[in-house]
């Protein structure tokens, strides 16, 4: 997992996706659990990025069923927000909008601010294509303060998002 961790950061999605799909094997192997559940998002998220968003769907919608089945776990907000990803770039953006939403109400209850600060600003984003720039820069807004708050780079990046829409 490891190694798909670094090649994902690395921008080697193909090679990610090989170590997941590994991975996914050796859980299957051991009797599957929420531990494939995780992984199979993963590679869903790994399709999305290498542009097969169709099979990127079908994974992360058998990853939100295996996770149901065995009673959820801490990573779904994930599968949701590469959801959300995957109808963005199918230029459904309400849906993806949809998408973020679930993923930012999972990714509260587990108390990560990095991981709702990503969300805010993909939601953001899906209400920005929409139109709804009053939601868009609330959201953005939100990312924001998390940012600030902990002093993270990429919060001048939401702030050039909300310069450039100032009216």
């Amino acid at each position: 997992q490891n190694l798909a961790y670094v090649a994902d950061a690395q921008g080697r999605y193909a090679e990610s996706l090989g170590h997941h799909e590994l991975v996914r094997g050796l859980f299957q192997a051991i009797g599957g659990g929420l531990g494939e559940a995780e992984t199979l998002g993963n590679v869903g998220w790994c399709h999305a990025l290498l542009g097969d968003y169709q099979l990127a769907r079908e994974c992360c919608d058998q990853a939100l069923a295996l996770a149901a089945k065995l009673g959820g776990g801490n990573f779904e907000h994930a599968i949701w927000d590469t959801l959300g990803y995957i109808e963005h770039h199918l230029g459904n953006f309400a849906v993806a909008a949809a998408h973020f939403e679930s993923a930012l109400a999972l990714s509260r209850d587990n108390s990560d601010a990095l991981i709702e600060a990503s969300i805010l600003i993909h939601l953001g984003d899906a209400r920005y294509a929409v139109g709804e720039l009053p939601q868009a820069r609330q959201a953005w807004q939100h990312a924001l303060a998390i940012y600030d708050d902990i002093q993270h780079p990429n919060a001048g990046n939401v702030r050039a998002k909300l310069a450039s829409t100032q009216k």
